[in-house]
């Protein structure tokens, strides 16, 4: 039988990886706190539980202290942070994340370069 390959077990599904993208600007290393802070009020990830203040001290915790960036493995890093003060799991993250805009969530087209 052919087997249907499912994002379910994975580490980090792609959709992590095309939103991770679609964050970062073509050329830069990596995604910056505005940006980051973009991405967690789409995907509503502030709340009660987790608020502007902790978005931003979890993306101070593991920025690249050179460039104040995140590159691919400190978002997921930063994301982790994040849930564990949620109280969620990594796979509920990631199903939070994962119809995050711009790959067909509920907020509006992303503009710029992004889409090119």
């Amino acid at each position: 039988h052919t087997h249907t390959h499912t994002h379910t077990h994975t580490h980090t599904p792609v959709a992590m990886w095309e939103l991770y993208r679609a964050y970062v600007p073509r050329g830069t290393a990596g995604m910056d706190l505005a940006a980051f802070l973009d991405l967690c009020n789409k995907c509503g990830l502030v709340d009660d539980g987790c608020t502007w203040a902790n978005v931003e001290q979890a993306f101070a915790e593991v920025m690249m202290a050179d460039s104040q960036l995140l590159d691919f493995p400190r978002l997921m890093k930063a994301l982790q942070t994040i849930a564990d003060r949620k109280g969620v799991d990594e796979e509920s993250m990631h199903s939070i994340l994962a119809p995050a805009p711009p790959a067909g969530g509920q907020g509006g087209k992303l503009e710029g370069p992004l889409l090119g």
